[in-house]
């Protein structure tokens, strides 16, 4: 999505600013604003640094269509985005929680990764996605919503080749053949980590989220995404 040339899209720009009630607002998506970080906004200090694709957003953002944030716990600020954002559009990808928690524990034995709490395992992955589920569930149902939010799945996207036209369509975009290109890189890599990512789980752990994930709330979300399978 970020390769589209109308999206500029912040990787955890204001990630931060998700567990702070209030500090989320439309004006950190002018330029000045989405260029220049201040303290407390997310973990990292420059833009180009941590990722260069901000070079490219940088010169994207004048004609972009559409100015948003990569951002995992922005299901907390469902309700403040639809107060205050008047043509928002969310979209939520869900993913199966054993992946999840073994990003989580991944993350957690990585002393040398800094900006993730040890605490932060396995068996928190299934708190905080518990609590985006039901958030997200929540807020679908909401009544007199603006806000638009659309669920895609993890494993439509990233596991198999799927209709992301049907996703440019929501967003009233064309897609242009660099978008398609970069799709087709993306899976590429993405089923060469699937078959080296390893079992970082072990069966007790595996028996543990079995035992206490919500998988009833997760079929009724999943049932819910946007369809993207390819036509015959």
């Amino acid at each position: 999505m970020v390769t589209h040339p109308s999206i500029v899209l912040g990787v955890e720009r204001y990630v931060s600013l998700t567990f702070r009630k209030g500090a989320f607002s439309p004006d950190l998506f002018n330029f000045d604003k989405f260029f220049k970080i201040e303290p407390g906004q997310t973990f990292y200090q420059d833009l180009v640094g941590f990722n260069r694709y901000y070079e490219e957003a940088r010169a994207r953002f004048p004609a972009a269509v559409w100015i948003g944030d990569k951002s995992p716990p922005l299901f907390k600020l469902y309700d403040e985005i639809d107060e205050k954002f008047e043509h928002a559009h969310i979209l939520f990808i869900v993913r199966n929680i054993y992946d999840v928690a073994a990003s989580f524990q991944k993350r957690a034995n990585n002393v040398e990764d800094k900006t993730w709490d040890a605490a932060r395992n396995y068996k928190r992955a299934i708190t905080d996605w518990h609590e985006s589920l039901r958030t997200t569930g929540n807020f679908l149902e909401k009544n007199g919503r603006r806000t638009k939010l659309t669920i895609l799945s993890y494993e439509d996207i990233f596991t198999q080749r799927c209709n992301i036209t049907a996703i440019f369509d929501l967003l009233e975009l064309d897609l242009p053949p660099v978008v398609e290109r970069e799709y087709k890189a993306l899976l590429h890599r993405s089923t060469q980590l699937e078959s080296g990512r390893g079992d970082v789980l072990t069966s007790a752990e595996r028996n543990y989220i079995s035992l206490n994930s919500p998988f009833g709330l997760y079929r009724e979300i999943y049932k819910s995404r946007l369809p993207l399978a390819l036509p015959d």
